[in-house]
């Protein structure tokens, strides 16, 4: 799963944990003004923050790449 600037400070994520989610990673703009990169720090490694806004616009490489790449590792799962 590939979240991309995800709320997680709103009350529906409050229960969300960390090990109980598929293999994830979380794209992040360090410029969000919707909602802050630093509620995705507990996401640690699986967070990649990039020099962005909330749409992420100028990272939609960064996004496919991140999508291809954990579609690759999933295949190799099995």
């Amino acid at each position: 799963m590939v979240l991309c600037a995800p709320a997680l400070n709103r009350p529906a994520a409050a229960r969300l944990t960390l090990d109980r989610l598929p293999p994830t990673r979380v794209i992040h703009g360090m410029q969000d003004d919707v909602v802050p990169h630093e509620v995705s720090l507990p996401f640690g490694e699986r967070l990649i923050t990039v020099n962005d806004g909330h749409r992420l616009k100028n990272n939609m490489k960064t996004i496919l790449t991140v999508v291809f790449d954990l579609q690759l590792q999933l295949e190799k799962l099995g």
